[in-house]
């Protein structure tokens, strides 16, 4: 703990709980653009411009070292390799016809593209691409076929046997990856499109889109099995609809892109299990990479359902619609996170499967966007570190990688009051910051002369701390008041945030955010005369949907008032006066609240009055699961001063509660206070009352130890004199830090710093 103290007679004070320097929640920016007409390089066109609406985007097939990427420029009739960390062009390897979708190969060396044009007609060749060494390795032609966008080759579990649809004559080609050779068609279809091979390779599963069926194949001597038929009429398969199979492949699925449904079947036989409805305009369908889930990209939502049981299906909410039809969805290693694209809005989204949540959103080609430049399809590296995105009408390949977000729940810029932000650099390389100002709907502060966002570039182990107003060139004579999004290309970052009068003769603050938080106490609150708690809520996420549970609870526990299903509105910052939320009885200074928030919020709250201010963040309930032991590394027991200890049973179970005072050399000072908490329950008194019949706590400062018999345990150390015209503190700290930092110090003849 770090104490900044103004002045001989403590007007303002500052404490400040020690910063971890974690790293924050990562998002995602945009570092390189491949161009391949930059510097006067040729032109290259994904768009074979056939007709208008066959706007169907390549596939990216990412290499397995996570260095390189491939994509077909079908318009130009070029294959282009190219750096996935720096966006060097590598190669642009000259096909002879029209590449379209890339699959790669068992064994990650090579790629089978299927031409789908040569002189505007329907092309019948596949083309084999080295990826080890950039160039043509073969071309395979086979004579009569008509290949489409939805011929897409599916190769065999053991990579020797390659399957390809002839969509404009109806029939499934089976022929060998090494050498070409055809061996064998299945006939007799309308318009078949795109191949899924069972794990074991015997069977595979074509989509007839003329007939709306999936006909399931004898994969060694091409005869129907079974047929899938839809029992709606309405049933309507695209070259966007794929069958996928569960992990075992016993079972699979595959969505209707008019129907607005998905068909759940056996794959031994083709018989439909279930049926269900979803977001409109199913397209793309894959598993996520711990195969516990389908997912399917639809114009408006994001479905996913259970490859355990179909039953257990969400359907998530976006932002914004507008995918191209070929557009996909790519997932970070753990299964987490979906990243896909809005093609109508140039805009890339992260979204939170946990949670529901859409974290974050990325702008790609022209900044400010003033053109459509039509993202669409995505690859992302082994460690999801870097993804890659097709802008179909720019033409260009946008990479993406790691940002990191820190937020404030709370800034004011005003002739009367002031906000500080205090950013540290911590990485070894230069950290570039971008801080926005945001209004309390979400929308960027603008106004003449205004500068938002800013931009700042820290050395490393370099420090900024400015007011809100110099960052942004605010103008005091109106006041600004919002949330703070701040965004680092570095991981190893912190940041701290201060509000106070523009004499600083009151002042807090606390750290800023690198996460949301979802279920956590506020633990100040007041109604009285001259003495007020607002509660500042920020919701950054994107999508609609999120709600809040508010629980009031008693010092014994009882909760008073269940305020359930609050909105919180996408991007925006509520903020609550407690006393006009909970006016019953007419004054109070205990109890607390509890909040749930399933898609996660920012909460600080400011407390106090006039005189003086405190600032505390929300307390993390998660972050005390298996802790037993909380602290504070201070608390002094002088005449006029008072040190006011808040602990709270969040556990859900009774407990009991032990409080030990130590001198700063580690001695028990006294006899240890001990009590029994019910569940809900609050201890909440002045040290010196608490311990009032020890006359060892007079006159002494030292450190607390607060253990129990229960985890979620949690609470803080509020600081104040007895005129309450200085007010700090802090919540109680539950995980030793090996590595911390105080975000600033001061020592002049005005302030002086101590630190415990």
């Amino acid at each position: 703990m770090l104490g900044v103290f103004g002045g001989r007679t403590l007007a303002t004070a500052v404490l400040i709980l020690a910063v971890l320097p974690g790293e924050a929640q990562a998002q995602k920016r945009v570092f390189a653009r491949v161009q391949p007409d930059a510097n006067g390089g040729e032109k290259l066109n994904f768009d074979v411009n056939q007709v208008t609406s066959d706007n169907v985007a390549p596939n990216l097939v990412v290499a397995a070292d996570g260095k390189r990427g491939f994509v077909s420029y079908g318009g130009s009739g070029a294959v282009m390799a190219f750096s996935l960390l720096t966006g060097e062009i590598l190669a642009r390897i000259k096909t002879g016809g029209a590449p379209a979708f890339a699959t790669p190969l068992p064994g990650g060396r090579a790629l089978a593209v299927v031409s789908v044009l040569e002189n505007k007609v329907p092309d019948n060749k596949v083309f084999l691409i080295d990826m080890d060494a950039s160039e043509l390795r073969s071309t395979f032609t086979f004579p009569d076929a008509k290949f489409g966008f939805g011929s897409i080759v599916s190769a065999s579990p053991d990579g020797t046997i390659g399957y390809v649809s002839s969509t404009g004559t109806g029939e499934v080609i089976k022929f060998s990856l090494a050498d070409g050779a055809e061996l064998g068609r299945f006939k007799g279809m309308q318009g078949p499109a795109q191949i899924t091979v069972t794990p074991d390779g015997a069977t595979i599963l074509v989509v007839d889109t003329l007939t709306e069926e999936v006909l399931f194949i004898d994969a060694a001597n091409l005869t129907k099995k079974a047929t899938l038929k839809g029992k709606d009429s309405t049933v309507n398969f695209t070259i966007f609809n794929k069958p996928v199979l569960s992990p075992d492949g016993s079972t699979g699925i595959i969505a209707a892109r008019t129907a607005n449904t998905v068909l759940h079947f056996r794959t031994s036989d083709g018989e439909i299990l279930d049926t269900a409805t979803i977001g409109t305009a199913p397209g793309f369908t894959t598993l996520t990479p711990d195969g516990k889930h389908w997912a399917i990209l639809n114009d408006l939502s994001l479905t996913l359902i259970g490859t355990e049981d179909f039953k257990d299906l969400k359907d998530l909410s976006t932002v914004k619609g507008g995918p191209l039809g070929s557009a996909n969805i790519v997932f970070s290693p753990d299964s987490r996170y979906a990243f896909y694209a809005s093609s109508s809005s140039d805009l890339i989204f992260q979204h939170d499967l946990q949670t529901g949540a859409v974290v974050a959103q990325v702008l790609v080609g022209d900044s400010p966007n003033q053109v459509l430049d039509e993202p669409a399809t995505l690859a992302a590296t082994p460690d999801g570190k870097i993804v890659a995105a097709v802008d179909f009408v720019s033409n260009n390949i946008e990479l993406l990688t790691d940002a990191f977000a820190l937020d404030a729940a709370r800034f004011i810029s005003s002739a009367e009051e002031f906000t500080g932000l205090t950013l540290i650099n911590l990485s070894d390389k230069t950290a570039n910051f971008t801080i926005t100002a945001l209004d309390n709907y979400g929308d960027a502060v603008t106004g003449e002369g205004i500068q938002n966002p800013a931009a700042y570039s820290l050395p490393p182990n370099n420090q900024i701390s400015l007011t809100v107003a110099e960052i942004f060139k605010f103008d005091n004579k109106e006041e600004r008041i919002g949330w703070l999004a701040i965004v680092s290309d570095q991981p190893d970052v912190a940041g701290y945030l201060s509000t106070g009068n523009g004499a600083v003769t009151n002042l807090d603050g606390a750290p800023l955010f690198r996460g949301v938080l979802h279920d956590f106490i506020i633990p100040e609150v007041v109604r009285k005369e001259g003495k007020f708690a607002q509660i500042n809520f920020v919701n950054p996420n994107l999508n609609q949907g999120a709600t809040f549970d508010l629980r009031r609870i008693l010092k014994d526990g009882t909760e008073q008032d269940v305020k359930t299903g609050q909105q919180a509105f996408p991007t925006n910052r509520q903020p609550q006066v407690f006393g006009e939320q909970f006016t019953q009885p007419e004054e109070v200074s205990d109890g607390y609240l509890r909040v749930t928030a399933p898609m996660g919020l920012l909460m600080t709250e400011f407390f106090g009055s006039d005189a003086a201010i405190g600032a505390l963040n929300g307390i993390d309930m998660d972050a005390f699961a298996g802790v037993t032991k909380i602290f504070s590394p201070q608390f002094a027991v002088f005449p006029g001063f008072k040190t006011t200890l808040n602990v709270i049973n969040g556990s859900g179970e009774d407990a009991e509660v032990t409080v030990t005072l130590h001198t700063p050399d580690g001695k028990v000072l006294g006899n240890p206070f001990k009590t029994s908490l019910v569940k809900g329950a609050q201890i909440k008194d002045d040290l010196a009352e608490m311990f009032k019949d020890q006359p060892e706590v007079n006159n002494v400062a030292g450190w607390i130890e607060v253990e129990s018999t229960k985890d979620r345990v949690v609470g803080d150390v509020m600081f104040t004199n007895n005129d309450e015209t200085v007010l700090t503190g802090f919540a109680l700290g539950g995980t030793p830090m090996t590595r911390f930092l105080f975000p600033f110090v001061a020592q002049d003849s005005m302030y002086e710093t101590g630190m415990a």
